[in-house]
């Protein structure tokens, strides 16, 4: 009898007749809405809402009564005077008119939005310093100096925003340096201009140019100023109420602007400008053309063949060892200048920068050996051989002597810009996969490498970029990398490591197979393409990491473009379900075990794309979503091998649980008559799918299309036993759109789709609160980042804005799951990439479109890194001294011990005092887990700093060596 009821209780939903109707915290159903309550094991109870009750309609021996459901089983019983005073507690918005989400005076302000960490390093030459001890690199609105010597970021020049960045387009143009002291003049597009100091960061001056949209700055390294002159500029600009482009002599005097000389107006594209000969000569690109303006003379235009990309010029400083006629020669006729064109084709022009009048019969030399355009052309110092670089990754030095080419192969990324050092030791080059090499010229060795965050640049209608925070390498964010940021549809194969804290780059490997060290042009030039990471995961103890990358044939293989997407065209298309372990040893991931076609597509069995990728919140597993409507999981098997011992013995992956959630979904359904229609309803020709692990692992969330009658996009949610595999609850009709995210706090689901942000609460069967997605933002159908903090029980979301007025971002934090106000909200500069949690208790971690990341944490929280503290006002001190940024470089961020000194100079003879930082943070933790006050806490740190007796201090030190090291702590960055 107890064991009938009890199976009776694990499948049936308990009905409360009689109750008052639920209210719903920010809005309610509409009253046409239908909502579809399933559990496996009974029928399926249609409904149809109004103010938010239920009414049964399809059981003719249950009179149609309101009441309320609460799904039992798996889910323990909701009390009743609970959920009553769940609902008094909250407070009540109406759904009425556009308004606000929550009054800004009632945000309890405890978050905060910390400083940019990475960023994309803009197309423009960086800039030696006058000594060559430093490096300066241009990112949108920042400019960042790092050491030469080490590598290492010393100060970062933040731009004034004079208007809201947020609502700004405004980007660096040109940055150059002073010509005698270590100053720093930064253009940007709205047509400012500043003079930094960038030793010590401060700004000197700033000027208003008043040309329009600015495209370019720069100066003539040996200009001869007036008296009233402080400097001189060129600016290339486009005017403000006109498309001619125009090239600005500008004088500055102090703090304002002198005299403004228009030497030259185009209604074409005018780049590479280049000043010479004291201000005399002006030479610049105008599509396919060389110009070059001497003097008063009238403008010389050199025609070439295609349109130019690059250029550079070459004029002696003096005629030191040339004869009495070639003296005399040397002042009508003298200056080189080399273009590259889009072709990959070099022309050397000789002698054009001094010429009097345009001879049609000018000497020119071309070389020919890129096979698409060349990005960047340079002279070497002497004029004795040039350097360009373009998209095959291959550095070429052409001797202009001998004709003879010197190669420097597999760069690893297409070279952007490349400069030369002002001494002439190193090249410079800016590769298109955002880090930047120096290259000593004697030896052609790498001195240093200054890599940012290498996410792929996606459009603005693409999947989140795959990445994710180390489980136990604090600050260490693991993201699927590019080779050339650049193109917008490059793939990512590989897996790039970065510190957050310290903002440098860690380590990068390949995931997938690359062309790299192979031809990456087919015969037809079409690009081959590399296989794409789509996803990745990590178990919690950072052992095992799960990729999954995609491989598509080029359009361009097929004949026609019916034949481009035939369906046999997908046989050919590559699913690659990959498992990697880490080695300590290697500090790299090591190969394990690859399937292929893990979810075969139910038509022809070719390859299918997995739609979503997590690992199992406890042990070593992971579960994968894919288009063939199972969830499959993932688990590790050793293999016995006999030449191999048990402990060296080799670990296959393979699945070994498989959940149909379609077929469920069939069963559900009690009309036969419908079952055809819906079959061909669930496949769409866009899929969608998340899935999601409750914190203990003993339930799964699952969302995938709705194959219901319905005509509008719409997602089903299912909550499974991961262990049975048997259907516990299934939820549709909730006009969630296609979801994007998928998460379980305590009881409660949350839902983040394209039509609205919804938490369900899974015990008592209903809608906790839910946000409409026009209540959010006006930008139609955006993609909900969603990310979770199981320690504080806290979640986010962010979504991209693309509107007439901004492109941006919005993030919303929310403190409790069960009240519908957020406790932050901030606009952000730039399109979301990604979301995920910081760690536990540590926030969450945004990174957008521009390969730059943000933490968003707790009002208190520490400094999330070394930008911040930078920011904040600290001074930079000598590098060669163990002081200053250099010493924030060599902060631990590996979770070993390391001890910290207090800093006291001890007087002679006396002990230093010593604190372990485990001891410290045991006790700082204390803060949080008991009841004593504050003062206590800060009494023991003050005794653990304080000097003891010199009897007892030997004891004392000893005693605190043995309690550390013979127990164990959790060791942890902080």
């Amino acid at each position: 009898m107890c064991s009938a009821l009890t199976m009776f209780c694990d499948s049936a939903l308990v009905m409360e007749a009689q109750c008052t109707p639920q209210q719903n915290v920010l809005q309610h159903h509409p009253a046409n809405s239908r909502q579809t309550i399933m559990n496996s094991s009974s029928h399926p109870i249609a409904h149809t809402t109004k103010a938010n009750s239920l009414f049964i309609s399809n059981k003719p021996d249950i009179p149609n009564k309101k009441v309320s459901m609460t799904a039992v089983g798996l889910f323990a019983q909701p009390q009743e005077k609970e959920r009553d005073g769940e609902e008094r507690g909250k407070k009540k918005y109406p759904r009425s008119m556009n308004k606000e989400l929550v009054n800004k005076s009632e945000i309890m302000r405890t978050w905060k939005l910390s400083q940019f960490v990475g960023g994309r390093h803009l197309g423009l030459d960086p800039v030696f310093s006058h000594n060559e001890k430093h490096l300066l690199v241009a990112h949108a609105l920042s400019l960042k100096i790092f050491s030469s010597e080490t590598s290492l970021l010393v100060r970062i020049i933040m731009l004034p925003a004079f208007a809201s960045i947020i609502y700004s387009s405004e980007y660096i143009v040109s940055f150059f340096l002073d010509r005698s002291d270590d100053r720093v003049y930064v253009a940007t597009s709205n047509s400012r201009l500043y003079l930094f100091d960038f030793e010590r960061g401060k700004r000197i001056h700033e000027w208003n140019l008043g040309l329009g949209l600015v495209q370019h700055v720069c100066l003539c390294p040996d200009q001869i100023l007036e008296s009233s002159e402080s400097e001189v500029v060129y600016v290339v600009s486009a005017g403000a109420h006109s498309q001619d482009t125009s090239i600005t002599r500008v004088s500055l005097a102090a703090s304002r602007l002198g005299t403004k000389v228009i030497l030259y107006r185009s209604k074409r594209l005018i780049t590479a400008v280049q000043i010479a000969d004291a201000g005399r000569v002006v030479c610049f690109i105008s599509e396919a053309d060389i110009v070059v303006i001497h003097g008063e003379c009238r403008p010389r235009a050199y025609k070439m063949p295609d349109l130019l990309t690059c250029m550079d010029i070459y004029l002696p400083s003096s005629s030191v060892g040339m004869g009495k006629k070639s003296k005399q020669e040397a002042t009508q006729r003298y200056g080189d200048i080399v273009v590259g064109d889009c072709t990959g084709a070099i022309y050397l022009l000789h002698g054009v920068i001094k010429c009097s009048e345009v001879e049609t019969d000018f000497a020119s030399t071309k070389y020919h050996w890129h096979r698409v355009a060349v990005c960047s052309v340079k002279w070497a110092l002497d004029g004795s051989y040039i350097v360009s670089g373009g998209l095959e990754t291959v550095l070429v030095i052409w001797q202009l002597a001998t004709g003879h080419k010197q190669f420097l192969p597999h760069m690893g990324a297409g070279i952007n810009n490349i400069v030369v050092s002002p001494r002439g030791s190193a090249y410079v080059l800016n590769l298109s996969n955002n880090s930047i090499l120096t290259l000593s010229t004697s030896e052609l060795i790498p001195t240093a490498n200054i890599a940012g965050i290498q996410s792929a640049a996606r459009p603005r209608e693409s999947h989140a970029t795959p990445c994710l925070l180390h489980p136990y390498i604090a600050n260490t964010l693991l993201i699927a990398s590019s080779s050339n940021q650049l193109n917008q549809s490059a793939s990512s194969p590989f897996i790039q490591a970065f510190d957050t804290y310290s903002d440098r780059h860690i380590s990068r490997q390949a995931l997938t197979r690359t062309n790299a060290t192979i031809i990456n042009h087919g015969p037809d030039k079409y690009s081959l393409s590399e296989p794409d990471v789509v996803f990745i995961a990590t178990t919690n103890d950072g052992q095992w990491l799960a990729s999954i990358d995609e491989w598509q044939p080029f359009k361009g293989h097929a004949l026609s473009e019916e034949t481009a997407v035939n369906i046999d065209s997908r046989k050919k298309w590559e699913v690659y379900l990959k498992f990697w372990k880490w080695s300590e040893l290697k500090r790299e991931w090591e190969f394990v075990t690859r399937i292929d076609s893990p979810h075969p597509c139910p038509e022809d069995m070719s390859a299918g794309s997995v739609l979503d990728l997590i690992a199992a919140p406890n042990g070593h597993a992971f579960l994968t979503l894919g288009i063939d409507g199972c969830v499959k999981i993932w688990k590790p098997k050793g293999m016995a091998i006999l030449s191999v011992s048990t402990a060296e013995s080799t670990v296959n992956w393979g699945y070994r649980k498989s959940v149909n959630i379609w077929k469920q979904r069939y069963d559900a359904f009690t009309f036969p008559q419908v079952l055809p229609v819906a079959f061909h309803q669930i496949q769409p020709m866009q899929w969608w799918g998340n899935v999601a692990f409750s914190e203990d692992g003993s339930l799964l969330a699952v969302s995938c299309p709705d194959p219901g009658l319905s005509s509008e996009e719409d997602s089903l949610l299912q909550l499974i036993d991961p262990d049975s595999g048997s259907n516990r609850q299934s939820v549709c009709g909730l006009h969630i759109g296609r979801t994007s995210g998928l998460a379980i706090l305590g009881r409660y689901l949350i839902v983040a789709g394209s039509q609205k942000l919804m938490v369900w609460n899974i015990v008592h069967g209903r809608v906790e609160w839910e946000y409409s997605i026009s209540e959010l933002t006006t930008t139609p159908s955006p993609t909900l980042y969603l990310a979770v903090d199981w320690k504080d029980q806290t979640f986010a979301i962010a979504f991209s804005v693309f509107s007439k007025k901004r492109i941006g971002a919005k993030i919303y934090v929310w403190g409790l799951v069960s009240d519908p106000n957020p406790v932050f909200t901030q606009d952000l500069e730039a399109p979301v990439a990604a979301l995920k949690s910081a760690g536990e208790g540590q926030g969450f971690i945004v990174l957008d479109r521009h390969s730059r990341v943000q933490y968003v944490t707790p009002l208190l929280a520490a400094h999330a890194s070394v930008v911040s503290i930078i920011t904040s006002g600290q001074q930079v001190e000598d590098e060669h001294d163990a002081q200053g940024l250099l010493g924030l470089h060599l902060v631990n961020t590996s979770g070993d011990r390391e001890m910290i000194d207090v800093g006291v100079e001890a007087a002679e003879g006396e002990m230093e005092k010593v604190v372990f930082g485990e001891v410290l943070q045991v006790v700082l933790d204390e803060m949080e887990i008991c009841e004593q006050g504050s003062i206590e806490v800060f009494q023991k740190v003050l005794g653990m700093f304080a000097k003891p007796s010199l009897q007892n201090e030997d004891i004392e030190v000893d005693k605190a060596r043995t309690e550390i090291f013979s127990s164990d702590f959790p060791f942890r960055d902080t």
